[in-house]
């Protein structure tokens, strides 16, 4: 069964059913961006001013930006 891009691993992307990735330099690029976002999300409670909402609200998205990066990077079964 090919990899499903959505992070829920259903057969979802933005609204379009079946959408797949299946191109491991998609999957690998997918990764990467992730991997970016998830730094991005980390550094944010860190600008003067943050709201304790928001820090813990970063930490979640940082947490869940991890897995989808870790999930693209598993191999295909």
């Amino acid at each position: 069964m090919p990899w499903p891009a959505s992070p829920d691993r259903s057969a979802s992307t933005n609204g379009v059913s079946g959408v797949y990735v299946t191109c491991l330099a998609c999957r690998e690029y997918a990764q990467r961006r992730y991997l970016e976002l998830a730094g991005y999300v980390e550094r944010l409670p860190h600008v003067p001013g943050t709201s304790a909402d928001i820090r813990e609200r970063a930490a979640r998205t940082n947490e869940q930006y991890l897995d989808i990066a870790r999930r693209f990077a598993e191999p295909q079964t």
